[in-house]
């Protein structure tokens, strides 16, 4: 029996849509920009949906006249990264906070890998870094399964080294928006139950690590959303998910 090659579902020179929450990160957020713009791909678009910033961000926004950005309140990071999701046109799906960044010219790689595999979703290295001391620490390469990121951990994706095709985020209806936090585990989640993935062992973005993150002031609503998605998606009480990634957010805030 002859058997059917299977064609890539991204051909070409497919176009990247980057989409950057922001709200009053311009001490980073010129970093996020600077990181898309300099990549050597040259078919991508970068949209910024800011929540109404009043430090120096829109000032800094109005200097990249190649930018699609808003400045209007939102309820939310979910909400802005839908919105920005609704107004892009490319193929390849992506984000960035906009206190992180990109490796160089890493979009040509993620590009060629989505055009020679038959994926829907991307996942990657990426490298923590410490602005206190500047210490940079790449994190080890894991393959990223779904039953592992429902039973024992949520803290195996990091979201800025993910790229997916915008057919895979409209089949699974983009981001639920009743999540202040964990909106990309729970993401990451439905995306694993539907589409093919690839792990790469190729460092794509990098993410600072400082106590003012959102998550970091706010472990405790972490740990009930992580306790809720990965119910709701069969993790048993006692799985080490709801032991390590609920319970020490919970009672030892410290250790993160």
């Amino acid at each position: 029996m002859k058997i059917q090659k299977i064609e890539p579902r991204i051909t070409g020179n497919p176009k990247i849509s980057i989409i950057t929450p922001s709200f009053n990160q311009g001490k980073y957020i010129r970093d996020a920009i600077e990181s898309v713009l300099n990549q050597e791909y040259d078919n991508w678009e970068h949209i910024i949906i800011d929540g109404g910033s009043i430090d120096e961000t829109i000032g800094i926004l109005k200097e990249y006249s190649h930018l699609k950005w808003i400045s209007e309140k939102d309820m939310g990071p979910a909400n802005a990264l839908n919105k920005g999701f609704k107004m892009a046109d490319g193929e390849i799906f992506a984000w960035i906070n906009a206190d992180d960044f990109y490796e160089r010219n890493i979009f040509r790689k993620i590009a060629d890998i989505f055009s020679g595999n038959v994926i829907d979703i991307l996942f990657g290295v990426v490298t923590f870094i410490y602005p206190e001391t500047g210490e940079k620490d790449p994190q080890i390469m894991k393959e990223i399964q779904l039953n592992d990121l429902i039973h024992n951990s949520a803290d195996t994706v990091r979201q800025s080294g993910v790229f997916f095709t915008r057919d895979l985020f409209n089949a699974v209806g983009g981001l639920d928006e009743n999540l202040k936090l964990v909106f990309d585990y729970d993401l990451f989640i439905k995306m694993l139950k539907t589409g093919n993935k690839k792990n790469i062992n190729i460092n794509i973005a990098y993410q600072r690590m400082y106590k003012e993150t959102l998550t970091k002031r706010n472990l405790s609503t972490q740990a009930f959303e992580i306790f809720k998605v990965s119910r709701k998606n069969g993790a048993r009480l006692t799985d080490m998910i709801i032991l390590k990634s609920v319970l020490r957010k919970l009672f030892f805030p410290g250790k993160f």
